[in-house]
C-alpha cells in the first residue's frame, strides 16, 4: 500500500521535490561551468594572440637581440606595459632582447636600468618611438573624447602606416 497523506503520494511528492532541487543545482552548476569555460577560452585566445605578437616582433627584428645581436635565445619586451590593452599586441610596442639585456644587465636593461635603456632606445629607434608615441597620444585623445578620432582610429593608423 502506498503512503497516502490527504490524497498525496509522499513518495512521488518527495521525488518531485528532489528533482526540482536537482534541476536548480544543475542550472547553477551549468552557469558556473559556462562562466569558467568562457574565462578559459578568453585566456587561451589571449595566449594565442601573445604568441603571434611575439613571433611578429621577433621576425621584425630578425630573431636577434636589438642591443648585442645575439640570436640564440630572444625575449620580447613590451615598451608600453601590456596592461595597456590597446597596445598589448601592436608590433611597434615590442623589442627583441637577449635574456642578459632583457632582465639581467646592470648597464642596459629595461628592467634593471630603464632610464639608460629608454635613452638607448630613443637614439637607436627614433622612428619607431615617434610612431608609437603618436599612436599612444591618439589613443589618449580618443579616451578623453576628442571627436576627430573614432574608436578604430588606432587600428586604421596601424594598417595605413606599416
Amino acid at each position: 500500500m502506498a503512503n497516502v497523506f490527504v490524497g498525496i503520494d509522499l513518495g512521488l511528492f518527495i521525488k518531485e521535490m528532489l528533482t526540482k532541487k536537482q534541476k536548480l543545482l544543475n542550472k547553477k552548476a551549468r552557469f558556473i561551468q559556462t562562466k569558467s569555460y568562457a574565462l578559459k577560452i578568453a585566456r587561451k585566445e589571449l595566449q594565442e594572440k601573445d604568441i603571434k605578437w611575439k613571433q611578429a616582433v621577433k621576425q621584425e627584428f630578425g630573431f636577434k637581440c636589438s642591443i648585442c645581436g645575439k640570436n640564440e635565445i630572444v625575449h620580447v619586451h613590451h615598451l608600453l606595459p601590456r596592461e595597456i590593452k590597446a597596445f598589448r599586441h601592436i608590433v611597434l610596442n615590442g623589442i627583441c632582447l637577449c635574456p642578459l639585456h632583457h632582465k639581467f644587465s646592470l648597464e642596459i636593461s629595461p628592467h634593471r636600468n630603464p632610464i639608460v635603456f629608454y635613452n638607448w632606445y630613443l637614439t637607436s629607434f627614433k622612428d619607431r618611438y615617434d610612431k608609437l608615441l603618436s599612436l599612444y597620444k591618439m589613443s589618449r585623445l580618443n579616451e578623453m573624447g576628442n571627436s576627430y578620432m573614432n574608436k578604430s582610429g588606432v587600428k586604421e593608423y596601424i594598417l595605413n602606416h606599416k
